[in-house]
């Protein structure tokens, strides 16, 4: 899931937090508990994402705009890939690239 990792990737040091954290017996029945109201309610809707880009960066989604655009992928594919990557380029094509079928079948 390419959200779930740009989300991971801008976190990455609450993420280990979290992950080590210990949980007690009440606060995992908690949790569950709110997953399941989570899921009875539905995905949130969309709404609209703002990410602070330099002209370098800009320049590099262009480029991996021009690279996946003409194989049926959508800009925010490339967006969440480049992010997910963490902003590098190369491995936000590879990524892409490998996973290309994935991508195409899992756009909006």
């Amino acid at each position: 899931n390419p959200q779930l990792l740009a989300l991971i990737n801008l976190h990455q040091q609450e993420f280990v937090r979290l992950v080590n954290e210990p949980v007690s017996e009440e606060e995992l029945q908690q949790s569950l508990q709110r997953t399941a109201e989570q899921e009875q309610q539905g995905p949130p809707p969309p709404g609209p994402n703002t990410v602070q880009v330099s002209e370098s960066e800009l320049q590099q989604i262009e480029r991996l705009e021009q690279l996946v655009l003409p194989m049926g992928l959508n800009r925010r594919v490339v967006l969440e890939s480049w992010l997910a990557c963490d902003r590098d380029e190369q491995l936000a094509a590879n990524y892409m690239l490998n996973n290309l079928e994935d991508l195409r079948s899992n756009q909006e």
